[in-house]
């Protein structure tokens, strides 16, 4: 016969804790990398590449947009004699396809900028962050306490809970890759929303593009924020009444730490909204 003893729960959780902080660590190394150089940077060059073939579609449609501006606009022949409308659509125009020429290079600086703010946040909290999430002696000790006939609930509420962590921690991952994804694709699109610059008309489009190419790099920072603000908190123990229980020690611990994974989780998945409502 088996004995569920409760040394294996507590090796599951903390089998469980050491993945959680792997992921935290491998996320905060993600977050204050520059794009270019995540995984390599094959991928951003391959998208570099697709960005340097589209300007030539970019180029077509920046023509198509500016005499849609014209016509839309009806701006008649003599208005076109007039010094001040030529030398405004012609500026225009210009500044347009140095857009389109020039977009990349613009794109990699904020992409820069933003790991570089990403960067300088971890290093200024880095002397002040908490340690690795882990199981406190106290609750140790706690598991120790318990019976055999404590060991069973033990053992479901010490797999139940390992369960979740992987899944939080995997989810908080996924996120960040994710970011990574959306700033390659829009790096490689890039010269097609970029031409509708060329008319007041589109503009907006451009103009819809960058804001969310700089909230994919914001998200950045906001994750880093809330990564750290987490390891700030969740390595103090919660407060529980020392007349309480063992078990009731055991079942706030694990709440407390659960709790504190799905709000750093919701903050992680809603950082997008939050960069929306501060940019407005």
């Amino acid at each position: 016969m088996i004995y569920i003893t409760p040394n294996i729960s507590i090796g599951n959780i903390q089998a469980a804790l050491g993945i959680w902080n792997e992921k935290i660590k491998e996320i905060f190394s993600l977050l204050s990398l520059d794009p270019a150089t995540f995984k390599g940077g094959s991928a951003y060059l391959l998208m570099t590449r697709i960005n340097e073939s589209l300007k030539a579609i970019g180029y077509s449609l920046l023509v198509l947009f500016f005499i849609y501006g014209l016509v839309s606009e009806s701006i008649t022949l003599n208005e076109l004699k007039r010094p001040e409308t030529g030398i405004r659509l012609i500026l225009r125009f210009v500044l347009s396809k140095s857009v389109i020429t020039y977009g990349l290079d613009f794109l990699q600086a904020l992409t820069r900028i933003g790991s570089g703010i990403s960067d300088t946040v971890l290093k200024t909290g880095k002397g002040i962050l908490g340690g690795e999430l882990m199981i406190p002696d106290e609750i140790q000790q706690c598991f120790s306490s318990q019976g055999i006939l404590e060991g069973l609930p033990l053992f479901i509420v010490s797999l139940l809970a390992c369960l979740v962590i992987l899944v939080l921690s995997y989810v908080l991952l996924f996120t960040v890759y994710g970011r990574f994804f959306r700033i390659y694709i829009l790096t490689a699109v890039a010269p097609l929303p970029l031409s509708a610059f060329a008319s007041e008309k589109t503009q907006r489009v451009g103009t819809q593009f960058l804001k969310v190419y700089i909230s994919s790099i914001l998200e950045g920072i906001v994750i880093v924020l809330a990564c750290m603000l987490y390891s700030s908190l969740a390595v103090s123990m919660p407060q529980i009444s020392e007349d309480a229980s063992s078990s009731s020690k055991i079942w706030l611990f694990l709440g407390e730490m659960v709790f504190n994974m799905l709000i750093l989780v919701g903050i992680v998945k809603g950082s997008d909204r939050l960069v929306r409502e501060i940019s407005g």
